[in-house]
This record gives structure tokens, C-alpha cells and sequence, in this order.
């Protein structure tokens, strides 16, 4: 548990030189957000040191760790306190991560700000408080000494982040000294408001929300796709935040020239549905943030599609491919009984003609009844959720849901 541990330990250094005045932390707090339904702090900080060549390597390595490292660290970390705390559903929470510029007095830094979403009626929600603010050069140690203090008892605390937010006063020759230094530490906690066995509402309507997860790569042999194994770039799989770039030019994460595959699971509410009250689906929405590289100019495979062992459940919507030197990459087994696509509303999101470079992003909203039939929503929820594969040069941030509305029969 060591070794995982370190890894939750998320530090943020900030120079506060060119301050006017003493800043107080909750100038920089205020931007935080801890609600039961979403979570986002910032996790980490680039402080700029002045080499040119220096400060571009380390930036390349802040951009890494930021949006790729930190989301799998929170994730895993999960993971492991499940061994200790079995009543941790993973599937309660989605991770993502941003880079944005942090304003601390006259001075901005790029800081990297991570999201929690976490499902509605989730057994743990995640909250902070903070330590003591330590003044002076010693500042910095003593909130690192605060921090190891903690060493060993992350599951007795069920403690997710130990962060030391350190501001800095410029000396001479350039130098930097602390001037003051809190620790923020996040952790779950119980949701007094947690229903185990959660009843259809007054009116009598029961919601479920799945969560977007990675897709379980394991499960990828047996697994059949849009488009055949070749060795062509363009039928590569990723899961999220595998293999991922970030164009710092366009501000975007996107998989290229992959698929990428993405699971939604059913969270605690949905692990519990009262099947008994339930008379049919009413309404069900799969809702999105994406951003999408333009990556070529062959543009005419945007395609989302939901994957199942059962051939009449596999279903596409947007656009597959057209020109005759692509179409024998199209997977006629997948096909096999919905012959095409149903609607092109996913494929209507990025129009043809787009240069290459350009990045679209925005939030999406699909109904999946015009997909799924009502015996088909319910049976892949019986077993489990969905799973579903996006175009290439895809990103689908992970607080993306599935959400399911249920009409109850009349209470007697």
C-alpha cells in the first residue's frame, strides 16, 4: 500500500512574487467545487524556472502526468481501497482532468485541475479540510512533515489526496523562500443520505445512472467491432485515457487513429433497481463532452456504436465507411442483422470538409431509445451496462453518463 500511496500524494507549488499583498488561501480555494454530486480541486502546479529549454522538457512532463498520470492514479488508488473497503463502488465515480491557467496575484500558472463526477446516491461521497496555515521559511517543512505524518493510515482515514499548497516570496539573485504553506486533504466520506434500497419516487419514476469506465481490454478477443482486425491504423482500440495525445496547440486530448472503447456500469442506485415496480423505460440519454482532432482528411467514419455478445443488439449511429478502397474494413459479422447505422446524429457532430487540425468539442446528448428498444435497455442493464466504441481521433472525458429514466406501476 506504500508504493500506492505516494502516488495519491499530489503536490502544488506556486510563486506568489509579483503579489502586492499576503494572499489568503481562500483566494486560491474559491475555485474549488466539493458537492455530492461533483468534486473538482486542482492537484498539481508548473512553476516556470526560467530556462527556455529546461522549462519546455518539464512542461512536456507536466502535461503528462496532469492528463493521463493523475486521473489512472485517483482511479487505481479506488481500487485499492476496495481490498480494505469492499462497500467502494468504483463505478460511483468518474475521473478527468484539464490543464487551465491559475491566477495567484499579478502571476499565472498552468495548474492542473481534476474532476470527480460521482453518481446520485452513491454510498461515499468525497469531501477536504485542511491544516493549520505554517508561516515562514519553514513553512514548507513543516506542512511535508504534516503530510508523511499520514504515512500508513490512508485506509483508516479513507484518504484519496494529501496536497501542500506552498506560496513563495522572490529573494535576491532570484531566489525563491517560502512564505506560508497549508495542507488540503481530500477524502471520502459516508453519504448520510444513502438509500440501499432505493424505491421508485412520487412519481413513480426511478432514474439510473451508469457511468463511463474503461473498457475492459481483456474482454477484446472475444469482442466483435465495426470494423475488422486489420493491420491498418484505423482499426486500433484504445480504452480511455490509453494511449491518448494532447495537442497543446488546440488544447485537446484525442486518440489517434483509434477507436476508442468505453464501458458504462451500473453504479449502487442502478445495482439495486426495484424490477418488481418497474413497468418500462421512459427515457434514456447518453450525454457527452467530447473533442474530436481532425487528423486527415478522410473524414467519413464517425461512427458510435454499442458492442454485444448478441448480434440483433449491435447498433451504429453516424457514418461508416464510403469510399470502395475503405468499405472492405467494414465488419460484415457485426452487421450482421442491423444491415446500417440508425440516424447520423454522432456523425453530424464534426462536418465534412473540415481542414486537418481543426479540433471540435462541445457536450452531446443522445437518445438512446431511438437505438435501443425498451427489452434491450433493460437487458443490458440485467448484465451489467453498456459498452459502446467511438470514431478515431475521439475523446470522451470520463464524466460521461448513461442515464435511464423508469416508469413505476401505480403504488396500490
Amino acid at each position: 500500500m506504500k508504493a500506492l500511496f505516494l502516488l495519491s500524494i499530489l503536490s502544488l507549488s506556486f510563486s506568489a512574487a509579483q503579489a502586492q499583498d499576503p494572499l489568503d488561501f481562500n483566494e486560491y480555494y474559491k475555485t474549488d467545487i466539493f458537492t455530492d454530486s461533483k468534486v473538482q480541486f486542482d492537484v498539481d502546479g508548473f512553476v516556470d524556472s526560467g530556462d527556455k529549454y529546461e522549462s519546455e522538457n518539464e512542461y512536456k512532463k507536466f502535461e503528462q502526468k496532469c492528463l493521463f498520470e493523475i486521473p489512472n492514479r485517483q482511479r487505481n488508488l479506488f481500487y485499492s481501497l476496495q481490498t480494505y473497503h469492499p462497500e467502494i463502488n468504483i463505478n460511483d465515480f468518474g475521473f478527468s482532468s484539464e490543464i487551465i491557467i491559475k491566477e495567484i496575484g499579478k502571476a499565472k500558472y498552468p495548474t492542473c485541475r481534476l474532476t470527480v463526477d460521482v453518481a446520485h446516491n452513491a454510498r461515499y461521497l468525497i469531501t477536504r479540510n485542511f491544516s493549520e496555515v505554517f508561516i515562514g521559511k519553514q513553512s514548507e517543512k513543516l506542512c511535508m512533515e504534516r503530510i508523511w505524518s499520514l504515512e500508513g493510515k490512508q485506509e483508516e482515514l479513507n484518504l484519496l489526496s494529501r496536497r501542500a499548497l506552498v506560496l513563495y516570496k522572490k529573494k535576491s539573485f532570484g531566489r525563491l523562500e517560502a512564505e506560508k504553506c497549508q495542507v488540503m486533504f481530500v477524502t471520502l466520506k459516508a453519504n448520510p443520505n444513502y438509500n440501499p434500497n432505493p424505491d421508485c419516487d412520487s412519481n413513480n419514476e426511478f432514474t439510473v445512472n451508469l457511468s463511463a469506465q474503461p473498457f475492459d481490454l481483456t474482454d477484446l478477443p472475444q469482442t466483435v467491432l465495426p470494423y475488422k482486425e486489420y493491420s491498418k491504423p484505423i482499426v486500433k482500440v484504445s480504452t480511455m485515457e490509453q494511449n491518448a495525445l494532447y495537442s497543446k496547440d488546440y488544447n485537446a486530448k484525442y486518440y489517434k487513429n483509434n477507436m476508442l472503447l468505453v464501458s458504462f456500469k451500473e453504479s449502487q442506485n442502478s445495482a439495486s433497481i426495484p424490477w418488481d415496480q418497474i413497468d418500462s423505460v421512459k427515457e434514456a440519454k447518453l450525454n457527452f463532452s467530447y473533442t474530436k482532432y481532425v487528423s486527415d482528411s478522410f473524414n467519413d467514419t464517425e461512427v458510435m456504436c454499442f458492442l454485444s455478445n448478441n448480434p440483433s443488439d449491435r447498433v451504429c449511429n453516424g457514418q461508416l465507411f464510403y469510399e470502395p478502397k475503405w468499405k472492405d474494413l467494414i465488419n460484415k459479422a457485426f452487421f450482421s442483422v442491423n444491415k446500417d447505422v440508425v440516424g447520423n446524429s454522432f456523425s453530424a457532430l464534426f462536418p465534412k470538409g473540415a481542414r486537418v487540425g481543426t479540433v471540435f468539442s462541445g457536450n452531446a446528448s443522445f437518445d438512446t431509445m431511438k437505438l435501443y428498444k425498451n427489452d434491450q435497455i433493460v437487458n443490458s442493464l440485467k448484465n451489467g451496462g453498456f459498452d459502446m466504441v467511438f470514431a478515431d481521433d475521439t475523446y470522451i472525458k470520463s464524466g460521461a453518463q448513461m442515464s435511464i429514466k423508469f416508469a413505476c406501476r401505480p403504488k396500490k
